[in-house]
């Protein structure tokens, strides 16, 4: 079918991006991340979520993106994403402390709901600001921070969105 098609096309990036297709968005208030809070299988019911567009093609701002997002961590590594996010990205920043909520299977959300100190947030942004290094010691690629941070979808004047971030071209 044409819908099975459109998911077989369905990239990581497609999805990263908000552009998964999926007929989610801000537009009606995030009604499909509401309802498929109420099920018992979110992969399931983000997966038969019609399709409005070719995967890659259309923004859509869909928080069930970062949800799939989550479980392919989880999935291909055996850690929930903030166990993954402590040993790669929190530990070697020397961030404690962190809480992210989790669904009834104990995945972590994906499109938020971490909590974080102030300064642990600052540790980040100064990450990203010396291209992925903390202390002298690479944490993240900086090739992956320039894709990450490259303007994907860009709205009217200077915002836009990367992988995940929202961006602005000023």
């Amino acid at each position: 079918t044409k819908h099975n098609q459109q998911l077989n096309s369905l990239t990581i990036k497609d999805l990263l991006t908000m552009r998964s297709g999926f007929k989610c968005g801000l537009e009606d208030g995030e009604k499909a991340l509401s309802d498929m809070r109420k099920t018992n299988d979110w992969v399931h019911f983000v997966f038969n979520l019609p399709m409005v567009s070719k995967p890659g093609t259309k923004w859509s701002y869909c928080s069930c993106n970062f949800y799939l997002l989550g479980e392919i961590i989880y999935r291909t590594t055996k850690m929930i994403p903030h166990e993954f996010a402590k040993k790669y990205l929190f530990g070697p920043l020397q961030i404690k402390g962190t809480h992210w909520l989790t669904n009834y299977k104990g995945i972590n959300h994906g499109w938020g709901d971490l909590l974080l100190h102030p300064i642990d947030m600052a540790k980040i942004g100064q990450m990203v600001l010396n291209k992925g290094k903390w202390k002298g010691k690479q944490i993240v690629s900086e090739q992956w921070l320039t894709k990450s941070l490259t303007t994907s979808f860009k709205f009217q004047g200077d915002k836009g969105y990367g992988y995940g971030w929202w961006t602005n071209d000023r």
